[in-house]
């Protein structure tokens, strides 16, 4: 069961569910040692039970109200209707529905992942820092703001110019494009959070959805590296 779980949950460049949710009768779960849940899967006990007629309630809401910003109403008066504002936004997907493209003035400030974008020069065989310039390396970021969380951010450094950097996803075929402008120093920055409905799939835009509401109400965006942050912003 666990195994079909994650396998549902799919990994950042594949089709995934929004939300798989999982109810255990009896027993006990027992996950693989160092393998945590994806934040898409809820995990209910018989213990909880109760609770989920009214969880599934608020999230076919939630749904709809995040799917309205491609078309109809945002939500419904009754669980009825967000069902029905649901499947009729969703039906023929995603024919019709609008690209996004969404900007934000920041206040950044870089960190250390911010050299993972370049390759390291070796100097005597001592490690030093490297200039920050073009490069082909991509580095996998998590995009992490208030309870939002994508992990599918793969970006490279595509300019550096008078001290201005542009860090930038490269997916020809994926509908999430993370774009940040920013001074090598930090400061003030532009983010760019773009979606082309047109190459996804109802998951994706539940996703890209629930990242903006997250950013426009926490006023706060992590980048997150491999091993470092790359960069916190303020959005004003």
């Amino acid at each position: 069961m666990l195994a079909g779980a994650l396998q549902w949950a799919g990994s950042s460049t594949e089709l995934r569910s929004w939300m798989h949710i999982c109810v255990l009768l009896g027993g006990s779960l027992e996950a693989p040692a160092g393998l945590p849940f994806p934040s898409n899967i809820r995990i209910y006990d018989r213990r909880e039970l109760a609770s989920l007629p009214r969880d599934l309630d608020k999230l076919t809401a939630h749904m709809a109200q995040l799917l309205g910003r491609y078309g109809g109403p945002s939500t419904g008066s009754t669980v009825k209707e967000s069902v029905k504002l649901t499947k009729s936004i969703t039906e023929g997907w995603p024919r019709g529905k609008p690209n996004k493209r969404l900007s934000y003035v920041a206040s950044a400030r870089l960190g250390e992942g911010l050299f993972l974008f370049t390759s390291e020069n070796d100097d005597d065989g001592e490690t030093v820092k490297p200039s920050l310039k073009p490069s082909r390396n991509v580095v996998p970021l998590e995009v992490v703001s208030g309870g939002a969380y994508f992990g599918g951010a793969l970006m490279r450094l595509i300019e550096a110019e008078d001290g201005w950097l542009q860090l930038s996803t490269e997916h020809r075929n994926y509908p999430f494009i993370t774009r940040l402008n920013v001074a090598e120093g930090g400061g003030l920055s532009m983010l760019y959070l773009w979606f082309d409905a047109d190459k996804s799939n109802v998951p994706q835009a539940l996703e890209y959805s629930a990242l903006i509401e997250s950013v426009e109400s926490s006023k706060l965006v992590r980048l997150l590296g491999p091993s470092d942050q790359v960069a916190e912003l303020i959005i004003h």
